[in-house]
């Protein structure tokens, strides 16, 4: 069963996502998640997410399989 993910770091990248998903992504679609904005994590090389009543976060949209949450989980937890 796919979902749809709200992707707003590195994954944002389409080549980046397609190592990490197996396969190309396709069109990502283009989104904002109101309310949040992304920030780098102090002393490290990736951005968090943190709630923020007046913005919203830029992102993008891709339908996600379970294998491939498998293969997200496993890249993000590193």
């Amino acid at each position: 069963m796919n979902e749809t993910f709200f992707f707003y770091g590195s994954l944002r990248d389409p080549e980046l996502l397609a190592i990490v998903l197996g396969r190309s992504p396709g069109a990502l679609i283009d989104a904002r998640l109101p309310g949040y904005r992304a920030v780098w994590a102090e002393r490290e090389a990736f951005p968090l997410i943190v709630e923020d009543p007046s913005s919203a976060a830029p992102g993008v949209l891709c339908d996600v399989s379970d294998e491939e949450r498998r293969r997200l989980a496993f890249y993000e937890g590193g």
